[in-house]
């Protein structure tokens, strides 16, 4: 079965041809794999997801080691992971808690790694650097001071889901949070924080971190 569609392409839209591969049902959604050809280019395949008829997105990719289960972003805050195999999804939804600054006996800020990337400005050549920590040493820790505390707090509770599995493995810093009946760990890269590395958040972009390690309010 072929399929004439027409997609975006960043600012271009261009007629694509579907070739239909296979297609699901699966309670309200409907997901099409096809094998596309588009204005420029080799031949290339993608999921097409739909919602009660209506198309959402192509924004959806085969879970790592699982062939079965098809991982789909519906919106930053909310993702459906389809297993293909045995017809049934399962729905993932940010999973922040917030920080009350009354329970927070104190906090810790380390370099997570001696690693770490930093973005480039250019076009040409790698999106990063890679910076090497000389004598990096986990050991080596700085308390926050009252009002970073709070500054943190509220970074935390007010930002924004970024995604679900989107933000990488490679942190600047690990925030320890001492409260009185628990331990928290949230990790910052740039402006994305996150504590069970699988649901990230966005925060101003600033460079509030780097002035809580070295002492710069």
């Amino acid at each position: 079965m072929t399929i004439l569609s027409l997609q975006s392409c960043g600012q271009n839209g261009g007629l694509v041809k579907a070739d239909k591969i296979k297609d699901w049902k699966i309670d309200e959604y409907t997901i099409i794999y096809s094998r596309k050809l588009g204005p420029a280019g080799p031949h290339y395949y993608e999921y097409d997801i739909y919602k009660r008829g209506k198309y959402l997105s192509y924004a959806a990719y085969i879970v790592e080691n699982d062939s079965c289960k098809l991982l789909f972003r519906e919106r930053n805050d909310y993702y459906v992971t389809f297993n293909l195999c045995n017809n049934t999804k399962t729905v993932l939804s940010s999973d922040k808690t917030k920080l009350d600054v009354s329970e927070i006996d104190s906090i810790i800020i380390r370099p997570y790694s001696a690693i770490r990337l930093r973005p480039t400005k250019s076009y040409i050549g790698p999106a990063f650097d890679t910076i090497i920590t000389k004598g990096f040493d986990s050991t080596i820790t700085k308390r926050l001071s009252d009002s970073q505390i709070k500054k943190f707090v509220t970074r935390w509770n007010s930002a924004k889901v970024n995604g679900y599995d989107r933000l990488g493995k490679g942190y600047h810093y690990l925030l320890t949070i001492y409260s009185r009946n628990s331990v928290r760990r949230i990790k910052s890269l740039n402006a994305f924080v996150t504590e069970n590395e699988l649901w990230s958040y966005e925060t101003k972009d600033d460079p509030f971190f780097d002035k809580v390690w070295l002492d710069k309010e």
